[in-house]
């Protein structure tokens, strides 16, 4: 069932079935306004993640290419995770069923249970804990190792953004990873000009899938048409983003995550940066997004105020 948070400016509508967030709205201009990709209309019933606003990503980020990796001497396979996937990619977390376990009016608490009998092969536990002021959304996940040996985790947030002829990212990327499969180095490289986002740019005419290392954990983004911009911040945990531009389409990720793509992988090879933490029996890590909300009619000088500032 939809679970709805409100406050007197926003309201947010979550779907516990796939664990995921439908819509986050805010009052601007006299009415409120979409600040997350909508759902279509014909897709309006749909349960599913891959149609919503934003869905967690759990225990891991990214694909598992080939769908196999080693970890502490044992060889693992990975089913797919969705029928529209051809590789398991994102984790269990937004193809699974998630429990209402806590609600007030402005705060939500959802929990998943994992036992690893099916998907990926450890027990583990989840708490997504989503908080909405007036001008902001804060989400929370919490993943325990439920349970007898080790397991590597990596978590994430999956935010869709609507895309204009005019909407801008301004982000600190300076190190870019090569795409699983792509021939590319297996290592992060310095980041070329036309993906650096650090005095911002617009997305219109930009084709791009990656994940960028060396994030300052906070990016700006920019509606000038629609009169808003959000400034996305994440904690210690999420140190790596993953910006998502497909080809026409009126939608764009930014995407702070823990791991890089194929985490699991590169950390049976010894790379360095992946990501993905060894977590130990009972042992937890945790990740936080928050997004603001900025009304340009509040600030007289909003491209002044965009470029200074600090990414």
């Amino acid at each position: 069932m939809t679970q709805y948070l409100r406050t007197e400016t926003s309201s947010l509508l979550i779907e516990p079935e796939c664990g995921s967030i439908r819509s986050w709205q805010v009052r601007h201009g006299g009415r409120f306004c979409d600040l997350l990709r909508p759902v279509e209309p014909k897709v309006v019933d749909a349960r599913e993640a891959l149609v919503m606003g934003c869905f967690p990503l759990v225990p891991y980020s990214g694909p598992v290419v080939g769908g196999r990796f080693s970890f502490l001497g044992k060889n693992y396979r990975l089913p797919r995770t969705h029928h529209r996937q051809t590789v398991p990619i994102h984790g269990d977390g937004w193809v699974s069923p998630w429990q209402t376990s806590c609600q007030g009016q402005a705060t939500l608490e959802l929990a998943l249970e994992h036992t690893g009998v099916t998907g990926y092969p450890f027990r583990y536990s989840v708490h997504q804990r989503l908080r909405l002021s007036p001008n902001e959304l804060e989400v929370e996940l919490a993943v325990t190792n439920a349970g007898q040996e080790p397991m590597p985790v990596g978590i994430g947030f999956h935010p869709f953004f609507p895309k204009d002829n005019d909407t801008t990212v301004k982000t600190l990327n300076p190190l870019v990873w090569s795409q699983p499969d792509s021939g590319g180095s297996i290592d992060p490289q310095p980041t070329p000009a036309e993906l650096d986002f650090t005095a911002g740019r617009k997305l219109e005419g930009i084709v791009l899938d990656h994940c960028f290392s060396g994030w300052s954990r906070h990016a700006i983004l920019t509606w000038p048409s629609r009169g808003y911009s959000l400034v996305l911040e994440a904690d210690e945990t999420l140190d790596k983003i993953v910006v998502f531009a497909p080809e026409n389409e009126g939608y764009f990720c930014v995407e702070p995550v823990s791991n890089v793509d194929d985490g699991f992988n590169k950390m049976a090879l010894g790379v360095s940066g992946h990501g993905v933490q060894c977590v130990a029996p009972g042992g937890s890590i945790s990740g936080r997004m928050r997004l603001s909300f900025v009304d340009h009619a509040a600030i007289p000088q909003i491209s002044e105020y965009v470029r200074c500032q600090r990414v």
